[in-house]
């Protein structure tokens, strides 16, 4: 499927201005939960590499003779390793249904239909199956990385659409959201990659602006043009979408090209003959109901013939 990016993101824009700062600060959840805890675990490696190093230039000679000091790293790695399963928990548990709610905000942005954060969805309906489906979601996406890290780039656009699955209808099957999500990109991998692309301009930007940029607009533009693209690659970019509503979205757009373009500019000539056949349809009939019923002689009007008169 062609993606038309320009008019992806004129939608994107339109519905993220109309909300803004609630888009802003649902946004910056986001990060705070993703690209900042990415950040922080990235410092916190290299500030424990490079403590563990000086640490053993020092004291690697009396440290097979010091059980004080194997007790204190014994000790260490116990709380590194008791971290990571807190936040491997967290991540699981909180992290993943707030992001499913945060896409729930997104969606019902689109379609003009978010009142309040909706942050809290993802516990509210179905959270276990919420839970359980992010989890092998992610945790598909791993093994995929380790093989070799394009086949887990291709898994995760494969699985890219399952938050708004979820979000839409939270009491979906585990692997039949996991198959939906790929049915959807089936084709779409590489359109959606170039998309993902087009706003690397955005991120340069924001780099220079220590961030700024990315809090009040970057972030919560690209999340609302995401939402756009679920309902573009979903069939729902019908201006009657709504959220959660099957069958909904199907309708023609509301940002299609104006209706009053004569034939040859600006669409094609089958078209306007066929709105003009359709529009003059009313009229003929109309018409015909006037002629059938002129030609209708009352019971009033009718002169009884006689013979001999």
């Amino acid at each position: 499927m062609y993606i038309n990016r320009d008019k992806l993101k004129y939608r994107g824009r339109f519905r993220f201005r109309a909300n803004y700062w609630h888009a802003v600060l649902v946004a910056f959840v986001y990060f705070l939960l993703n690209g900042g805890a990415t950040v922080a675990s990235r410092s916190y490696n290299t500030t424990t590499t490079t403590t563990n190093r000086s640490f053993s230039y020092n004291a690697s000679y009396s440290l097979a003779d010091d059980p004080s000091l194997q007790w204190i790293a014994g000790l260490a790695i116990g709380v590194i390793l008791i971290a990571i399963a807190v936040g491997f928990a967290f991540a699981i548990f909180v992290v993943n249904p707030i992001n499913v709610g945060i896409q729930t905000f997104f969606l019902r942005n689109s379609s003009g239909e978010a009142e309040g954060f909706h942050l809290g969805d993802g516990f509210k309906y179905n959270y276990l199956n919420v839970v359980k489906t992010m989890f092998f979601m992610n945790l598909w996406i791993l093994l995929w990385t380790l093989l070799f890290i394009i086949p887990g780039i291709i898994k995760s656009y494969s699985y890219r659409l399952v938050p708004y699955i979820l979000a839409e209808n939270p009491d979906i099957d585990t692997n039949e959201a996991l198959m939906r999500s790929e049915q959807l990109m089936r084709g779409n991998k590489w359109e959606t990659f170039i998309y993902d692309l087009s706003f690397i301009g955005w991120y340069i930007l924001s780099i220079f602006t220590c961030g700024i940029l990315s809090i009040f607009w970057v972030q919560p533009y690209k999340l609302a043009c995401d939402a756009e693209l679920y309902r573009l690659l979903a069939g729902k970019s019908g201006e009657d979408y709504s959220f959660g509503v099957e069958g909904t979205g199907t309708g023609p757009s509301g940002y299609e090209e104006p209706s009053y373009y004569a034939p040859g500019f600006g669409r094609n000539d089958s078209a306007a003959t066929r709105d003009q056949a359709s529009s003059s349809s009313p009229s003929h009939s109309s018409h015909s109901s006037e002629t059938k019923s002129d030609g209708v002689v009352s019971e009033e009007d009718t002169i009884e013939y006689k013979p001999g008169e």
